[in-house]
């Protein structure tokens, strides 16, 4: 932002001011007694206001050249150039009046004329060199991005021949960690849950056995076996997966995954009412997350989109009927008649 104009527009609306003191001056006939303050300040009121013609809102943009100024302030400014004419000394005439007025008004006007508009360009050239050097670098970037038509073909992902088998290069990671330590509960797990996501069930299964039977940690073996069994459409599973991964404890709150987790597996299995209740319970706990939309995709962003899917349609339900969303609130208002028919959430 340049900070000039800023700090020149206010004194520049502050100059009124003189012409309510000369107007003071005019009622009380002292014109002639101020002249000696009355007449240096309509100079430099005159000088200061040169400021707005050689802006760029008086000069216009540079390809068009034209104003932004109205003739009002061309009126405006020259009543002080005139008021100050008609304030110097009488006694002069003729050439030594007009050689008055060229030392006192046109060169401080000219002197200042000069500066404005040194520093207006100064300011237009650096803007310039600013819009040059963004637009370099742009195109500095767009040079640098590769075409795909000029990469290699060896640098191209090839496309494997068709097989019974998936396989993908963090798979063939794991196949080759599970190879290398098969004590190693760790890689069976991450194995389990992603041949659910692509429905092997039967492969699925092993996987967790073989993990359950060689970690010390069975919780979040059970923890990620309840996300596998979900994701396999055994929602009854998961529930009993998930209640092995963690103990109730009197005065204790389950952990902070409980609840949601919880919510979409009843829900996916028709226990509604135990759903909402556990929605409920997580709206509670982390109400920033649970009660909007917008809170619960943040908290869910590193979920699959269908587990996803499966939670908003919980919060729906519960956003419309329970009441952890002032739904009581929301019935008595529609009832009383301050709502209409359009603003009804549950008759959408």
């Amino acid at each position: 932002m340049d900070v000039v104009p800023s700090l020149l527009s206010v004194p520049s609306a502050l100059t009124n001011g003189w012409m309510l003191l000369l107007f003071a001056g005019l009622l009380r006939k002292k014109t002639e007694s101020w002249r000696s303050f009355l007449l240096p300040g309509f100079i430099f009121c005159f000088c200061l206001n040169l400021f707005w013609l050689l802006s760029p809102l008086g000069l216009g943009p540079q390809d068009k050249h034209i104003s932004g100024l109205r003739p009002g302030y061309f009126l405006w400014n020259l009543s002080f150039a005139l008021v100050a004419i008609s304030l110097l000394p009488q006694s002069a005439a003729g050439l030594a009046w007009l050689a008055q007025i060229f030392r006192k008004i046109v060169i401080p006007a000219t002197g200042i004329s000069l500066l404005f508009a040194g520093y207006f360009h100064y300011k237009d050239l650096e803007r310039r060199f600013e819009k040059s050097e963004e637009s370099r670098k742009k195109e500095k970037e767009a040079n640098a991005r590769p075409d795909l038509r000029q990469l290699p073909w060896v640098k191209l992902t090839p496309i494997p021949a068709k097989t019974e088998k998936l396989s993908t290069p963090f798979l063939a990671e794991l196949e080759k960690q599970i190879q290398a330590s098969p004590s190693n509960p760790e890689p069976w797990l991450e194995r389990a849950y992603l041949q659910a996501t692509w429905g092997n069930e039967a492969g699925c299964r092993e996987d967790f056995q073989k993990s359950l039977s060689l970690s010390t940690n069975k919780p979040s073996v059970y923890w990620s076996m309840g996300w596998a069994l979900l994701n396999l459409g055994r929602f009854q599973e998961a529930e009993e997966a998930w209640t092995k991964a963690w103990t109730p404890k009197v005065g204790e709150p389950e952990p902070r995954w409980v609840p949601s987790a919880m919510a979409m597996a009843c829900w996916k299995s028709g226990n509604k009412n135990q759903a909402l209740a556990w929605y409920q319970r997580a709206a509670e706990r982390e109400p920033e997350f649970f009660t909007t939309l917008e809170g619960l995709k943040e908290r869910t962003s590193n979920w699959n989109t269908k587990e996803q899917d499966w939670l908003i349609e919980v919060y729906d339900v519960w956003n419309r009927t329970y009441d952890g969303r002032n739904s009581g609130e929301k019935l008595r208002k529609r009832l009383s008649g301050q709502t209409n028919s359009s603003s009804c959430s549950t008759c959408r």
